[in-house]
């Protein structure tokens, strides 16, 4: 290699490295705004680490871009318009019951069957299925709903709200007719149930989801922290529930909680950007469809589900009417 080709290559390394550099931190400053909100150089430059003189001439380039944009307030900056778009269509892609239904097929387990939870109103309904292999055990059927409060998916669905909506849920739940009978005493119980689920980080329960076995709820939360749906596995005899109770942490409930992680992580989940998920809003998300599927099934059951919004006057879901209307949060 000549001196003039040698010269020429260590030129290209160096732009290389001062274009990745620019890259980190750019990323570096779009994280600061997105963390901080709108803020002045000075501000940005201490997040960062970076000179403020930096600092001003990356975001002059960012402001050209549209990436960052000039706040109300002088000498402030914020996210632009054109990081607020991607953010929007990244949003839109992300679906749970998509995200859930590859974490399902990745952890099929030899004896219990994954489920897939949201809320609906002052029910959870189950939105997806995925049975291991030809396991013939009852399973919570796409379209099946429990009562609020009742049943390890309601349970996690309620426990992990936000005290507030926790409050409402709750107040107008216990008026409503399948709480007869206990409107003096179900705040209380649910608040104790709330204490509980959340110090364990998932709840369970022996016949209410599925008959006869035992099932175990696990939250899961999106990119903004917000709980938006509970993994289920089902199927297991009253020894775990007796095992839970001696204080005991079986493998079933660790499977679990990874799944619900893997999923909330799929969904853009950070906890250390979110901070603590026990107080997270409640935001519900955007479900596509029912699906049920097997390791012979692979592919959501097409049965005309794409509307789940109707709820008959006994509170149960018509399956046949779909599911891709789940998102109003009913207190």
């Amino acid at each position: 290699m000549t001196n003039e080709e040698d010269d020429i290559v260590r030129d290209k390394a160096s732009n290389d490295e001062r274009s990745v550099e620019v890259l980190v931190k750019t990323r570096a400053v779009l994280d600061a705004l997105a963390q901080l909100g709108p803020s002045n150089i000075k501000t940005i430059s201490s997040y960062v680490g970076e000179s403020s003189s930096s600092m001003y001439r990356l975001l002059a380039n960012l402001v050209a871009l549209g990436w960052v944009e000039h706040a109300a307030k002088r000498g402030e900056y914020r996210l632009g318009l054109a990081c607020l778009r991607i953010g929007g269509q990244i949003e839109s892609r992300l679906g749970v019951q998509d995200v859930a239904r590859v974490s399902f097929r990745r952890h099929r387990d030899h004896m219990g069957t994954w489920s897939l939870f949201v809320r609906r109103g002052l029910r959870s309904v189950c939105i997806e299925m995925r049975r291991a292999g030809m396991n013939l055990l009852q399973a919570p059927q796409p379209g099946y709903s429990l009562p609020m409060g009742s049943g390890a998916p309601s349970e996690v669905l309620l426990a992990f709200l936000g005290d507030e909506r926790f409050d409402e849920a709750v107040e107008h739940y216990r008026f409503a007719s399948e709480a007869g009978g206990e409107q003096s005493t179900f705040h209380h119980r649910m608040a104790q149930m709330r204490e509980v689920t959340r110090a364990a980080g998932y709840s369970y329960d022996f016949g209410l989801t599925v008959p006869g076995v035992v099932t175990i709820a696990a939250p899961v939360f999106n990119h903004q922290g917000a709980l938006c749906a509970a993994v289920c596995l089902s199927g297991f005899p009253r020894e775990l529930e007796q095992a839970v109770l001696r204080g005991e942490t079986p493998d079933e409930v660790g499977k679990l909680l990874a799944v619900a992680a893997e999923v909330s992580h799929g969904l853009g989940y950070d906890p250390d950007a979110t901070g603590d998920v026990h107080v997270g809003e409640f935001i519900p998300s955007i479900v596509p469809e029912v699906g049920v599927s097997s390791d012979d099934e692979d592919k959501p059951a097409d049965d005309g589900a794409d509307d789940m919004s109707d709820v008959d006057a006994g509170g149960t879901v018509d399956a046949t009417d779909g599911g891709a209307d789940i998102a109003d949060d009913e207190a």
